[in-house]
């Protein structure tokens, strides 16, 4: 899987062998492996067919990260936003959070993906990310038909290896109101072709 989504996107795979070298170092300072959500995930997941210019991260050891971040190339945004910046790849880093979905997420169902032997990087599992996107999509007034077709895409392209109990529970309890019923009559009505 890992080829297929990095086809084209040269800056993206070399800012996530850079994380997988911060991963790697943090690692071997006894420091959890920071996991990477959002968009970024989202392109990842999705072979690039949505694209993100950061990514997002959760660590309970944002200074530790920054600090080996800063070693790896990344500074601080001479704009003065938040996070780190790699110029040369055009990659920003933001730590997001200290807990995976502010504690709603399974670290059991975090994915480690190889790019090259040894060099590895935590991704939020898929079906977090699915509940996340919906979760976001339903938070405003008119549902963001955006963020809820990145779900969809997700959940067409991963289906085979979704949890399917797990995901109606994050959908209920990060979107209430909403179901996993609900949301594949979505996926059954999305027009777009996967």
């Amino acid at each position: 899987m890992a080829d297929d989504a990095l086809q084209g996107r040269q800056s993206f795979k070399d800012a996530l062998l850079i994380l997988a070298e911060a991963s790697r170092k943090l690692e071997a300072q006894g420091v959890a492996r920071p996991i990477l959500v959002g968009g970024a995930a989202v392109e990842f997941y999705t072979a690039a067919r949505f694209i993100s210019g950061d990514f997002d991260i959760v660590t309970p050891s944002q200074d530790k990260l920054e600090a080996v971040l800063r070693e790896l190339g990344f500074e601080t945004p001479r704009d003065g936003t938040r996070g780190l910046q790699n110029y040369a790849l055009n990659i920003g880093i933001e730590v997001v959070g200290s807990r995976l979905l502010d504690g709603m997420g399974s670290i059991d169902h975090v994915s480690r993906i190889e790019f090259e032997p040894g060099f590895y990087v935590d991704f939020i599992g898929v079906e977090d990310l699915i509940a996340d996107r919906v979760a976001q999509a339903d938070a405003t007034s008119r549902l963001d038909r955006d963020r809820l077709e990145q779900a969809i895409v997700l959940f067409k392209m991963l289906v085979d290896r979704i949890d399917r109990p797990y995901l109606s529970h994050q959908i209920e309890q990060q979107a209430p109101g909403r179901s996993l019923e609900w949301f594949e009559v979505e996926v059954d009505a999305f027009p777009g072709k996967i």
